[in-house]
């Protein structure tokens, strides 16, 4: 899930979050290059930079005035148009390895299976609708648990270290 551990990036992200328009964005990425280039998956970086958007505007004094609701969801592996790409990424440019590496990793460990789009956009349909009124700030974690389950044997010591 490329949005974990985004806390550990969220200061480095701050200039990023403020910067003024395309040139603005453009010249943050100059001066942090290595920071988004020293990370092996660009996805990853830029679901930790939407997590600290989220976290950083959800109380923002414009959206706030608006009413307007700042939210994303942390999807688990869901079967899309991309995943082949994604899995020939993990799978070190070898994406039946790569589906074996991401598989073990994330649904192996309760036996299921990727989402599908549908079960990624029923979660976000909630969040966007006025049965959600009092929700903001939120990176929902949709992975069937997994995540949860890292955090908590994380602190027992039991789980991958440094994920979150």
């Amino acid at each position: 899930m490329g949005c974990l551990g985004w806390q550990r990036m969220y200061a480095d992200l701050q200039g990023l979050i403020e910067a003024e328009g395309w040139e603005g964005q453009e010249a943050w990425y100059e001066a942090h290059a290595d920071l988004v280039d020293g990370d092996p998956n660009p996805y990853a970086v830029s679901k930790k930079a939407l997590n600290s958007y989220v976290t950083k505007k959800c109380m923002d004094p414009a959206y706030v005035a608006k009413h307007i609701r700042v939210n994303t969801i942390c999807p688990g592996m869901t079967n899309t148009g991309l995943t082949n790409a994604f899995n020939t990424g993990a799978g070190g440019g070898d994406a039946e390895a790569g589906a074996k590496a991401l598989d073990a990793t994330f649904t192996a460990v309760w036996g299921g299976q990727n989402a599908t789009p549908e079960q990624m956009g029923q979660p976000m349909v909630v969040l966007g609708s006025r049965i959600s009124s009092y929700i903001s700030g939120v990176n929902l974690l949709i992975d069937h648990g997994v995540s949860a389950w890292w955090e908590g044997n994380g602190i027992l010591g039991e789980g991958p270290a440094g994920v979150f």
